[in-house]
């Protein structure tokens, strides 16, 4: 590879250098004139032609079998208003059999329903002999018309977090957070074959779009899935799984599947916690309310809750991944590291971290602490921050990464 700047990440650009590819191995980076005649002459050369050469990128926060499911589904994204989602919907129930359920993802509160509420008899309207089951792209709600609402209501319990929402008492079709259980709980479970079979098209996506690797947060089953996929044939990505357990007794009893790996493509990393829920859903939680409301999103885990599970962490020398958007969530979670921090250099993450505030700032343990933060998020965020985190705070620290960079933070997209 010539003729392109090349950037190595690990020292100056490379305006008139040279990549040598051997089979799956990097032989040679450095100046083209480096490069010996001979070798240079059996090479195939590929002209770059002024176009930038540089390493895969790492996603650093995926979840990585559901994401390969829902690559397959009904594609929600870039729907601006409803009747653009239910021309989507109606297009896929004509093409499904009656009775089957339709499952979409990717859709936008603020985008969708700006100018009017969520309602049951939308979706009905665009499939009314399907069950419906559209998750919204931050993965914190889900949408059901009223075939797919009897199905809810017909569940012996729903999952410990789920809100569902409704006016004058009628349920609206929207429901909050514990998505995936809730999913799990309505959906026949696709098998261990169906889903490996997904992940090899959506591992080919992601090599195509230059991720390389990913750090995904999953739960153990899935673990054993993304093992079988990595140890096949075909493209593949490198993998750091974070695991999802569903009590310290639970990650107490699997402790064992941190040694599970696959070598140079899978490896295990920390035990991911929930502490809040989302912007796009109004429930992650924080300290002013959201605007024109008394609400200030959901913790979804006490303290008392946090610290049982860091004590297992810590016993363990894993680092906690903690899911906290809002700054009453990042609160949360430096409390909790303060109390268990675990062994010394223990690199605990906080995933979004997506509003700060003058107290989390002036917090002397704020400084190390990794965020994990998504920028395509301040993309479908910025109008929710314009309208619904209207105080000072949430103006000056929404996304706030530069201050996170000053005070000493390590910053990973």
């Amino acid at each position: 590879f010539h003729n392109g700047p090349i950037l190595t990440m690990d020292g100056p650009r490379l305006d008139d250098g040279a990549v040598l590819v051997a089979g799956n191995t990097i032989t040679f980076v450095g100046p083209l004139a480096w490069l010996d005649a001979l070798r240079r002459k059996r090479a195939t050369a590929v002209d770059l032609r002024g176009r930038a050469l540089l390493p895969g990128l790492c996603d650093a926060h995926l979840h990585l079998t559901l994401a390969a499911v829902e690559h397959a589904a009904l594609d929600l994204r870039g729907c601006e208003t409803t009747d653009e989602l239910v021309a989507r919907l109606s297009g896929r129930a004509a093409e499904s059999a009656p009775g089957a359920w339709i499952v979409g993802h990717g859709w936008e509160r603020h985008r969708v329903l700006r100018d009017t509420a969520a309602s049951r008899e939308a979706l009905d309207a665009a499939a009314p002999d399907h069950p419906v089951l559209l998750t919204s792209k931050d993965l914190h709600s889900a949408w059901f018309n009223s075939a797919g609402l009897a199905r809810v209501d017909a569940l012996p319990r729903l999952p410990a977090r789920c809100v569902v929402e409704r006016r004058d008492g009628v349920a609206t079709g929207l429901v909050f957070e514990d998505v995936f259980a809730l999913k799990d709980a309505l959906l026949p479970a696709a098998s261990a074959d169906a889903r490996i079979d997904a992940l090899r098209p959506y591992m080919e996506h992601l090599a195509a779009c230059g991720i390389t690797a990913v750090h995904s947060n999953e739960g153990v089953e899935e673990l054993a899935v993304v093992r079988r996929a990595l140890r096949g044939e075909g493209t593949r990505v490198r993998v750091l799984q974070n695991l999802v357990f569903e009590s310290p007794d639970a990650l107490r009893a699997g402790a064992e599947l941190f040694d599970v790996g696959v070598p140079g493509w899978l490896a295990t990393g920390g035990v991911k916690l929930f502490l809040d829920g989302s912007f796009g859903s109004q429930t992650a939680a924080v300290t002013n309310p959201y605007a024109g409301t008394d609400d200030r999103g959901l913790l979804t885990i006490t303290p008392r809750e946090l610290d049982g599970w860091l004590e297992v962490v810590a016993a363990m020398g894993r680092p906690a991944v903690m899911h906290a958007i809002g700054d009453r969530a990042i609160e949360l979670a430096l409390d909790g590291l303060a109390r268990h921090p675990g062994p010394p250099g223990t690199n605990h993450r906080i995933e979004h971290g997506q509003l700060l505030s003058d107290h989390l700032v002036a917090r002397p343990d704020l400084s190390g602490r990794v965020f994990s933060s998504q920028p395509s998020h301040m993309l479908s965020d910025r109008d929710i921050v314009g309208r619904h985190l209207t105080d000072p705070n949430g103006r000056r620290w929404a996304y706030a990464h530069r201050t996170m960079l000053e005070r000493g933070c390590p910053v990973v997209f």
